[in-house]
């Protein structure tokens, strides 16, 4: 209708249109037509034209700039021609670089291909548009990106931000720059060793609770069914059940585990997910469904989903992200529950604080005299005047000595909030309510989605036939440790040995998030731990100029898994080599990333903990590492002390990339993450 009208315009309504024409397009003769109308009808034909124009002159600015970027490389003059590049494997080489190639992999699989064939840890590969980016894992290159100095310099790119903002808001894991600084600032103090101390007892509550249920489920088990008969169980896992020994997912049951951990231990919620999944009756709780409604529409994007997040990559197109689809807007509406429910948890920890440092102060006053002078001296105004502060007294060091002191667990919202409210932080640096929201959302899958996910690929490695001897020797480790008690202490947790290893070794060889993207702000030259040979061959660098907006792909994965690091069982699970590690690994941790030698490093600060990038390093580094570290092992020693997990024969489990390194079984995708062991218990020693 409106193409009808415009062309009459576009005619300047010729007089000569007879009236019957006019009828039959719905139209009033002219000397009644509504011109305000006609106007605003014409408006989208003329939208629609310019739009087509202009995306007509950018297209043809892409194939410029693809064309420009793919004839650099074939004549060799664009700036990283020296670098090694990985052979094409297809014809669509020329159009998307090794894309095709890395996504119809595993992940972390095509690279450590790629890392295999050109044989230096330093190389460049394309990417849409013939875009190059570059592969990073040399050690010290890698510490000078993490580094205290420059970490805030290489940024996450706006796309992934764009993308983790969606589902979490603006916390700690996406925000950058001074925003970062703030909330780090404001949360260290809930991840104190005190803290985490305080915490240990609540790990204990849910992974005693996770291994009455899977003790339970052991026991109702007759033998093969048909269909499903526990919670946690597809019906092909049904079929090959045995007698005492069902088989489940244990992915599903570690994750509802972890998320009643975080529920409790980081905000004083009570998700009651382990009691759900064996109470299927019980009413869900609201934030808990509301966030994995979330991350699931975030974890399986639709067609148009992929296309949108491929061309947001590009400069002048991350409009295309923005544009609301089906997936988008259901991630928009549970996004807006979460931050309704964070902010009643907020309010509600902000009223506990005050309260706490209301009697804090009032202990402090000298006298009960003292103390009515006060508040009769506020009920007359004259406090304010006087300078009187409700928390005055009230500083970060009282709330760290109240912690060291061992009083009650206080989570880790709450001591966000003191810490935030605290006299002694500037106004500057205090967060807002709308900066403290993001922090829940974040602490939920950061504290519940990655330590799950490190558990079940824990529990598959020593449930394979090679590594059951580890298994073995790691329970009799606990069983002689916890004698005959439920719980031990924090310091009696860190001092079992053989779990540390095996903890290390399984975040060594999976990590739950194997690589990271960066751009730098600025031009940064980064120092290499030695020279690498050049693609002719001819000659090497020890130095890798970076240019503003390059984008970096740091691959921790290869890190983790390097052989002139690790040495030549690096791919091997083997908890024993971090008994006596090669002095190639311990340089790490030295700043200079080859073993040479001792002293403080110039990157010490970039550097990992433990000699392991799992966690990163540095002020980007996972602020929850020590929370993270004491969960796994809490609920790891627990299961293994009473229950015995196999992988079950021809079932071939492999890596798949969601919103962290999810397990899927081959020829069973339709039932997504998933970790299918069997499990039985464990025979008592006598």
């Amino acid at each position: 209708m409106f193409f009808a009208l415009s062309s009459v315009l576009d005619d300047d309504l010729n007089l000569n249109l007879n009236l019957n024409h006019l009828n039959h397009l719905n139209l009033k003769p002219i000397d009644r037509i509504d011109w305000t109308r006609l106007v605003f009808v014409s408006l989208p034909y003329h939208a629609i034209r310019t739009f087509c124009v202009a995306n007509a002159f950018f297209l043809v600015f892409l194939l410029l700039r693809w064309f420009s970027r793919w004839l650099a490389f074939h004549l060799g003059i664009d700036r990283y021609h020296y670098l090694h590049t990985p052979a094409p494997s297809s014809w669509s080489f020329h159009f998307i670089g090794h894309l095709k190639a890395i996504l119809a992999s595993n992940p972390a699989e095509a690279h450590l291909a790629y890392l295999r064939q050109v044989q230096c840890p330093i190389y460049s590969y394309r990417t849409i548009l013939f875009a190059n980016r570059l592969f990073i894992s040399d050690p010290k290159a890698v510490a000078y990106i993490l580094a205290s100095q420059n970490s805030y310099d290489f940024e996450k790119p706006k796309f992934v931000r764009d993308f983790l903002t969606n589902i979490l808001g603006e916390g700690i894991l996406v925000s950058e720059g001074e925003t970062h600084r703030r909330a780090r600032r404001v949360l260290q103090p809930a991840f104190t060793p005190g803290t985490i101390r305080a915490l240990t007892p609540v790990f204990f509550k849910y992974a005693l609770q996770l291994r009455k249920n899977l003790l339970d489920c052991v026991d109702r088990t007759e033998g093969p069914a048909g269909r499903a008969f526990l919670p946690g169980q597809s019906d092909i896992s049904a079929s090959i059940s045995s007698k005492a020994s069902p088989v489940l997912n244990v992915a599903i049951w570690l994750s509802l585990c972890t998320m009643d951990i975080i529920g409790e231990a980081g905000f004083g919620h009570e998700f009651r997910s382990i009691e759900g999944m064996a109470n299927p009756d019980a009413a869900e709780d609201v934030l808990r469904r509301a966030f994995v409604s979330a991350t699931a529409s975030a974890e399986h994007p639709g067609a148009i989903d992929i296309i949108l997040m491929t061309l947001a990559r590009i400069t002048g197109l991350r409009f295309w992200q923005k544009l609301p689809t089906k997936r988008s807007r259901r991630i928009a509406r549970q996004y807006e529950l979460l931050r309704e429910i964070s902010q009643r948890i907020i309010d509600r920890k902000k009223e506990e604080v005050l309260e706490e440092m209301e009697t804090l102060r009032m202990q402090q006053l000298p006298s009960a005299s003292s103390a009515s002078a006060l508040a009769t001296s506020e009920r007359n105004g004259a406090g304010a005047s006087a300078g009187v502060d409700l928390r005055a007294t009230t500083t970060k060091q009282m709330f760290d000595e109240l912690n060291e002191a061992g009083e009650r667990p206080k989570d880790i919202i709450y001591q966000m909030l003191r810490a935030n409210l605290s006299n002694d932080l500037p106004a500057a640096l205090k967060l807002r309510d709308d900066e403290m929201l993001p922090q829940i959302t974040t602490l939920l899958l950061a504290g519940q989605e990655t330590t799950s996910t490190q558990l079940t690929w824990c529990l598959w490695l020593l449930a394979k036939p090679e590594n059951k001897h580890f298994q073995t020797a790691l329970r009799r480790e606990v069983r002689d440790v916890f004698g005959g008690r439920d719980e031990i202490r924090h310091d009696e947790l860190q001092s079992l040995k053989l779990l540390n290893n095996v903890m290390l070794e399984t975040m060594r060889l999976q990590s739950a998030i194997p690589s990271s993207l960066r751009v730098p702000k600025r031009d940064h030259v980064l120092p290499l731990s030695q020279p690498y040979t050049t693609r002719d061959g001819k000659s090497t660098f020890d130095r890798l100029p970076i240019y503003k907006g390059q984008d970096l792909f740091v691959f921790i994965q290869a890190l983790n898994r390097a052989p002139h690091l690790w040495g030549d069982d690096a791919d091997a699970f083997n908890p024993g080599r971090w008994d006596a590690l090669p002095e190639s690994t311990t340089g790490l941790a030295n700043g200079n990333g080859s073993g040479s030698g001792s002293g403080s490093g110039e990157w010490s600060t970039g550097t990992p903990a433990q000699n392991l990038w799992t966690f990163l390093a540095g002020p980007r580094g996972c602020i929850g590492k020590s929370f993270a570290i004491a969960e796994f092992k809490a609920i790891l020693a627990t299961l293994v002390r009473e229950l015995e997990f196999d992988v079950i024969p021809g079932w071939e489990v492999e890596p798949k990339q969601d919103v962290v390194l999810s397990p899927r079984v081959k020829g069973q995708e339709g039932l997504k993450k998933q970790m299918p062991l069997r499990i039985s218990r464990a025979v008592p020693e006598v």
